[in-house]
């Protein structure tokens, strides 16, 4: 029998495993303020393209989210 082993790395949910890559491990504070930088600027040009009625913006605030979420995880790497 094994015994218990205390320092099993916990499991990431699907979302981490498929949105943080190698290199935000190497460099997480670099990465994580690009995609910072990166869901703004998809924020302000979904606004941009909702004030003239182009309802084709909506993906891209499903882009800007996947890209906060992202991030969020790097930070998470970072402080733990």
């Amino acid at each position: 029998m094994y015994a218990p082993n205390d320092n099993v790395t916990p499991s990431r949910s699907f979302l981490a495993r498929h949105l943080v890559t190698s290199l935000d491990y190497r460099h997480p504070s670099a990465f994580a303020g690009a995609r910072l930088a990166a869901g703004v600027c998809l924020v302000v040009l979904s606004a941009l393209l909702f004030s003239v009625g182009d309802w084709w913006a909506a993906p891209l605030l499903l882009v800007a989210a996947a890209t906060f979420t992202a991030m969020f995880y790097v930070l998470r790497i970072v402080q733990g």
